[in-house]
């Protein structure tokens, strides 16, 4: 049997070794000629997979490729115009037999590869399994110089990846131990693409799963420089005789940007996860003016800076805004001052006598607060609203209920979610934590929304943690999905899907919008309000350069913001929605203007496409290009401190094309001159171009 193998086409090459086991010996990227497995001294170098095994002692017995496995069959073919490398292996310390399948197309920077696991033994096997893994990666020379593109549900794009933080994934309240992170949150499509500095060529790794609401944990931990490790991990539970078939993985090697990998994402994935079906006065609502105070999930749950973050930053309850909801209309009147007809409450439903908590804590039962007015002033005060041409969006939680509420009281218990030893997941005190697969919380949560559209007539609901809360199994032995227990984000595609139907059978423009979104949120979803800016302000220290989810996906309808005004620009270039509130109201005037922009540019820049990021000579310059079937639209923002002179490299077809300044840059016009337009830019400013012609 031959013993070393070299596959490839004419824009990379594997190399593997199957003396000992599965070994992965090269990465290379031809055109560029630099080999990709820099570093030999993790323990898992040139480990294409490991199974971490639970013994019956509680320990992981780690069985590596390269290691753990011997060969039994290898086979290298041509087949078509492809090369295919099929390889069979048995475990030497536990009764498992592999079988990897790599296959590389002729051209295309992308390889697949399958794998198979088999229990040939007589008992279950249980622990982790980690496929693909690439450890030891460095794609230039330090580590420490490389962008990371790890898609969230806003930004996702590093630079200098491992600068400063050992653990850029960890949340500053999520995660706080692991540097790891789940699919779908808070990453928001299953894809990794590792750049050099200059951000020219990469290497990614991306989950093909034609069920796309399987669970899938995605993470990326660096190590010491220069290299680090890219894995893709899930949970293994195998009974005896089981054959497990995992679902194909893309690893690319690639020349351009990060663009790249999501192109060689949406190839595949083809039209089957875009957004469908959203009204068009909600694609076309640009702004959210969301009033109750800390607690409205998403953008509206973002503290700070500083211990008066939050109450200088969302102001207090809505019975601070508002003495009866027959007032609606004058909030109505401050989201118009922002440019924005949709009003987003939360707050607005009654409390519980027994615990003391404000009305807020009290959810479950959502029956409009009595010192407001009560249900028939809630009616009175959203008909007031649409009588005056705007719409109500009220929140709902999709995955607690308080304890002490009467749904929490009678029903909690048997939909939450339950752990392998029977305990009850408690994610917030006093609350329980709800099944999203079970049929029991799926009618329940659709009940309460088709109430609140049907008797007060709402426009949409806001389902709070969906999209943004991390992956959780449950082995609740009552629920409808059991035996199968990795079921969360089934469940939460099913019941977002339910919730929207049911609500449309009453009023057929109705939206639901979560928390957060991913890409297998969109099809079922109208909208989200994404807090990544803030919630990952590790990740991004402030900077979002760039949008692999909006790119990929330019018809998702996210609403975000951050701390500054800067930071609204920021959302703004890249082609997000504003979410914004009464902490915003001394800009009000120029969120005015970026909504009327929007609007007017509607055939870009909502519905347009958006093309590869532009490259700008000034790295915290970030442009991007929007093009609709009348028009295209350029919109670029100063990142940085300082005053920025960029010259932004335009599509080869642009060239000689005339630009009128829309937004910034006064009435200023550029001309694109050896396929470049110049600006200067201040800090924080954004400029919005229109193409003349």
């Amino acid at each position: 049997m031959t013993q070393r193998l070299r596959l490839g086409n004419t824009e990379y090459a594997f190399a593997f070794d199957l003396t000992n086991g599965i070994r992965l010996a090269n990465l290379e990227n031809l055109r560029s000629g630099r080999g990709y497995l820099r570093d030999p001294r993790y323990a898992s170098f040139g480990n294409p997979f490991t199974i971490e095994l639970l013994g019956g002692n509680g320990c992981y017995d780690l069985l590596h490729s390269s290691r753990a496995f011997r060969v039994e069959e290898a086979q290298l073919a041509e087949e078509e115009d492809h090369q295919v490398l099929r390889v069979r292996a048995r475990c030497t310390r536990a009764p498992l037999v592999v079988s990897l399948r790599v296959e590389v197309p002729s051209t295309g920077p992308a390889s697949y590869w399958d794998l198979e696991l088999e229990n040939v033994g007589s008992e279950p096997v249980r622990g982790r399994l980690i496929f693909p893994r690439l450890a030891g990666v460095c794609v230039a020379e330090d580590l420490t110089a490389q962008t990371a593109c790890l898609p969230m549900q806003v930004g996702g794009i590093r630079r200098r990846f491992a600068a400063e933080d050992p653990n850029p994934l960890v949340y500053p309240y999520y995660y706080v131990q692991e540097p790891w992170s789940t699919y779908a949150a808070p990453f928001a499509m299953p894809l990794m693409d590792l750049l050099s500095s200059d951000e020219d060529e990469g290497l990614f790794i991306a989950v093909l799963d034609p069920d796309v609401r399987r669970h899938v944990l995605v993470l990326t931990t660096i190590g010491e420089p220069p290299a680090g490790l890219m894995e893709v991990r899930r949970q293994l539970e195998l009974a005896a005789g089981e054959r497990l078939v995992l679902p194909r993985v893309a690893i690319g090697v690639h020349m351009g940007g990060w663009h790249v990998a999501v192109d060689a994402y949406r190839e595949w994935v083809g039209d089957r996860l875009d957004p469908r079906d959203i009204p068009r006065w909600f694609r076309e609502a640009v702004a959210l003016y969301g009033v109750g105070g800390i607690g409205g999930g998403g953008a509206y749950l973002a503290y700070g800076p500083g211990p008066q973050g939050m109450v200088r930053r969302y102001r207090g309850p809505l019975d601070t805004e508002i003495s009866s909801f027959d007032e609606l209309p004058t909030l109505l009147r401050k989201a118009r001052a922002m440019g924005t007809d949709v009003l987003y409450l939360w707050d607005y439903w009654e409390g519980e006598p027994e615990t003391g908590m404000p009305p807020y804590w009290n959810k479950g039962d959502y029956v409009p607060r009595s010192d407001l007015g009560g249900p028939e002033a809630f009616r009175r005060g959203i008909g007031a609203v649409h009588s005056a041409g705007g719409r109500v969006l009220v929140y709902v939680e999709g995955f607690i209920i308080w304890k002490n509420s009467r749904l929490g009281q009678e029903r909690g218990q048997a939909m939450a979610l339950c752990d392998e030893h029977g305990a009850y997941y408690e994610e917030y005190q006093n609350n329980w934590s709800l099944c999203p697969a079970d049929e029991a919380w799926q009618q329940c949560l659709t009940d309460i929304c088709v109430r609140l559209v049907r008797d007060y007539d709402v426009d949409g609901i806001f389902l709070d943690s969906y999209g943004a809360q991390r992956h959780h199994t449950c082995y609740n032995r009552l629920h409808s999905h059991w035996p199968e227990t990795d079921i969360w984000n089934k469940g939460l595609s099913e019941i977002i899907a339910r919730v929207r139907s049911a609500i449309r059978w009453v009023k057929p423009d109705a939206v639901v919008v979560t928390e957060s979104t991913s890409d297998l949120l969109l099809p079922v979803e109208d909208g989200s309000c994404d807090g990544s800016l803030v919630w990952a302000a590790a990740y991004h220290r402030g900077q979002l350069l760039g949008s692999p989810l909006k790119y990929g996906f330019p018809g998702a309808n996210v609403f975000t913001n951050g701390y500054t005004l800067a930071h609204l620009n920021q959302v703004f270039a890249l082609g997000l929605n504003l979410a914004v509130g009464p902490a915003w109201e001394e800009h009000a005037g120029y969120i005015r203007t970026l909504v009327e922009a929007k609007r007017r540019l509607a055939d870009s820049l909502i519905y347009g496409r958006i093309l590869p990021p532009l490259h700008a000579n000034a790295p915290e310059v970030v442009a991007t290009a929007f093009e609709g079937a009348r028009s295209a639209v350029i919109a670029a923002t100063n990142t940085g401190s300082l005053e920025a002179s960029a010259a932004i490299r335009l599509p080869a077809e642009w060239e000689g094309s005339r630009w009128h300044a829309v937004v910034g840059a006064g009435d200023a016009r550029v001309t694109a001159a050896d396929g470049l337009i110049s600006l200067v830019l201040a800090p924080g400013e954004l400029q919005v171009w229109e193409r003349e012609g």
